[in-house]
């Protein structure tokens, strides 16, 4: 698994922080697919988001990651303007 790091700012949400809840979370997106029986790694379409972001990622999870990364990054840069 990838270490818990926000997928859309960065942030590191590791730690004490995670144990004690409300950190963030993974989001299992449309494009989700397990690693074969016996293999390490992390699963593709499976990834963290921090507190701040989890709610939006979850919302996109219908879609592939790659797409809801781009409506997520662009909403991101909207709300910079």
């Amino acid at each position: 698994m990838k270490p818990a790091i926000c997928q859309l700012c960065q942030s590191n949400c590791g730690g004490a922080s995670v144990r004690a809840g409300g950190a963030g979370g993974y989001v299992e997106f449309a494009d989700f697919s397990c690693l074969p029986d016996g293999m390490l790694g992390h699963p593709g379409g499976f990834e963290w988001f921090c507190s701040a972001h989890l709610s939006a990622a979850q919302a996109l999870a219908y879609l592939p990651l790659d797409e809801a990364l781009a409506r997520l990054q662009a909403a991101l840069a909207d709300v910079r303007r």
